[in-house]
């Protein structure tokens, strides 16, 4: 009760982990169904989005940082060295994580051994949601109503304008490469190459 659960991942073995934001905690549905949570350790808050990391560990964004647990339950959290980070979406790739400030417009990558870089966006542009593919790293922008393709270094490839108000949130990457994107302000789900 209370869980709020936020973010959602198939993860290693089939299970489902899932963050709860409600109850500052980490949960994993197996495929029996039975449900596990792992709190987060004391001071942590906020876990929004996770992810399975290129490691076999899941990794989640929380308010200033980013989280690792393991199958066991061994939490980790790396903090981010910006005053006010808030990552939000977190994806997997090229051998390491990617995760997005909303707040900030912010592109980061995060490697295994905890290595953090990051990369300004356009101000305001609102990034919610990312993908990786083999061409880049997509972004939803809900402030700015489009989607974006960067390379590794931040620099914009591709941008994708959408209508007017699409406020563009989630994103899944097809099997043949097309992005797809949940643009809730226009009642749409919309594909990119």
């Amino acid at each position: 009760a209370g869980a709020h659960p936020r973010g959602i991942t198939a993860g290693p073995g089939g299970a489902l982990w899932f963050t709860q934001p409600g109850v500052e905690a980490i949960g994993r549905i197996a495929t029996a169904g039975t449900v596990q949570t792992y709190p987060l350790p004391s001071g942590t808050t906020h876990p929004y989005d996770i992810t399975a990391g290129p490691d076999g560990a899941m990794w989640f964004t929380v308010e200033g940082g980013i989280g690792r647990i393991t199958r066991a339950g061994a939490i980790t959290i790396t903090p981010i060295p910006r005053a006010g980070a808030t990552p939000t979406g977190i994806a997997s790739g090229d051998g390491a994580l990617w995760y997005v400030d909303f707040a900030a417009s912010i592109l980061g990558r995060v490697s295994v051994d905890g290595a953090i870089t990051e990369h300004a966006l356009a101000p305001g542009s609102g990034p919610a949601a990312l993908v990786v593919g083999g061409d880049g790293v997509w972004i939803s922008q809900q402030g700015a109503g489009s989607l974006v393709r960067v390379d590794a270094e931040g620099t914009t490839k591709v941008t994708v304008a959408l209508d007017d108000g699409a406020a563009p949130n989630g994103l899944a990457l097809g099997g043949d490469g097309t992005v797809w994107a949940a643009a809730a302000g226009v009642d749409r789900v919309v594909a990119s190459r």
